[in-house]
């Protein structure tokens, strides 16, 4: 790609520099697909073309295009798109809409099978098809595995559903900060703050627990925990911290509580 800001016009070169199309646009942004093109028209502005310099979706214009790589036999890529009515749809890599613009605030793509979708403050999920997973009735979706979410109620509690939408874990914590090294970072309150969006931090308790709800690590005395990584974590009591290992052995460091 060859750029003159001064004209707005952006040339797409082949690999020996021979000119392919010349484009009316300030930039030719990263895309994943080869054969569409996100171009930025202005500071503000951008829209898809093909390579051949030709106006895909009529044309159309949105805030900001956000390229999705996904691995699978249908789709090469896909891209979230805001529309001026602030909403967000899903297109493929052809500029057809796998999720119409006019349903959700947000998309949160995960995976073909579980893309968590926003209407206002609540969300659920659907799959790649628009069929749904889970209502949108919850407060909070949570990343966890390649096929595990955590899910915040109305009451402000967390359980884990698999993506197919099955219980995994009751709705029995305040929270969920992550996963790692099979272990899932929860935290519980004594107190349900079912209407509150903001928990105090001095009341966490954490615990590390597996994936069928087992507590593994009590850590319910600590002021602060992180998610394990590479088979340790950092543990943290006031002043002082400890790693530790997936059993709660402490590997580094001293705890006087």
């Amino acid at each position: 790609i060859v750029g003159n800001i001064l004209a707005e016009k952006c040339h797409l070169l082949d690999y020996d520099c021979n000119l392919l199309t010349e484009i009316d646009c300030m930039d030719i942004c990263e895309s994943f697909s080869k054969n569409i093109l996100i171009v930025q028209n202005d500071q503000l502005s951008y829209s898809f073309k093909s390579v051949n310099g030709e106006d895909i979706l009529g044309g159309e214009e949105f805030r900001f295009i956000e390229p999705i790589q996904c691995n699978n036999s249908r789709y090469e890529a896909l891209y979230l798109v805001p529309t001026k009515e602030n909403y967000v749809g899903l297109l493929d890599q052809s500029g057809n809409y796998i999720i119409p613009a006019n349903q959700y605030k947000y998309i949160d793509y995960i995976s073909d099978e579980f893309i968590t979708v926003y209407e206002e403050k609540l969300c659920g999920s659907i799959d790649i098809d628009n069929n749904p997973i889970l209502a949108l009735n919850h407060k909070k979706i949570i990343p966890l595995t390649d096929n595990a979410v955590g899910v915040k109620d109305k009451l402000n509690l967390v359980g884990v559903v698999d993506f197919q939408g099955k219980l995994l874990i009751d709705s029995s914590y305040s929270d969920m900060l992550g996963y790692g090294d099979g272990l899932i970072t929860a935290i519980y309150h004594d107190e349900i703050y079912p209407n509150e969006d903001f928990m105090p931090e001095e009341e966490n308790k954490y615990y590390y627990i597996d994936l069928a709800g087992n507590v593994r690590i009590d850590c319910s005395q600590a002021t602060k925990v992180h998610n394990f990584e590479n088979g340790v974590a950092i543990i943290e009591y006031n002043n002082e911290s400890a790693l530790i290992d997936t059993y709660g052995n402490i590997l580094l460091g001293n705890l006087s509580n």
